[in-house]
Formats: C-alpha cells, sequence, structure tokens
C-alpha cells in the first residue's frame, strides 16, 4: 500500500511539470488517502503490542508478588515453629 502511494506521488508530481494538473491533483488525492490508510493499519498492531506489553509486565509483578507472599508466609511459618 504505501509503495502504491509513492507511485501515485511520484506520477503527480511528473504530471505536474508536465502540465497536467488534473491527473496531478487526482493522483496526488489517491497518495494522501492511501498514505492514511496505511498509517491507521500500521498503527493499530502498534498500539495492540502496547497493550499486551503492559498485560505482561503487569502479569510477572503480580506473579513476583505471589511468590514473595509464599515466601513470607513460610518464613512465618518457620518462625513461628522455632
Amino acid at each position: 500500500m504505501i509503495r502504491a502511494a509513492l507511485a501515485l506521488l511520484v506520477i503527480a508530481i511528473f504530471a505536474f511539470l508536465l502540465g497536467a494538473n488534473g491527473i496531478a491533483g487526482v493522483s496526488l488525492e489517491i497518495s494522501k488517502v492511501l498514505l492514511v490508510v496505511f498509517l491507521a493499519l500500521a498503527a493499530i498492531p502498534f498500539f495492540i503490542s502496547l497493550s499486551r506489553r503492559s498485560e505482561r509486565s503487569a502479569l510477572a509483578v503480580t506473579t513476583s508478588s505471589k511468590s514473595d507472599q509464599a515466601e513470607d508466609v513460610r518464613s512465618r511459618a518457620e518462625d513461628e515453629g522455632k
């Protein structure tokens, strides 16, 4: 999709230089639309990966605190047994 946007941008510049303003305008508008669609479709997986990364780190913190709690319970039980 990004290749199509860049190709249409080159066509628009070339058409403008040759004086075909109508073709240049249409090519430029299509290029803009494709670029916006590409950026939107690229942003979706980026933000999804960010949310998954934060879930993983939250899970790691939860897991480590549970193991820390279990260790505290064991040490208290040992202290009470002495």
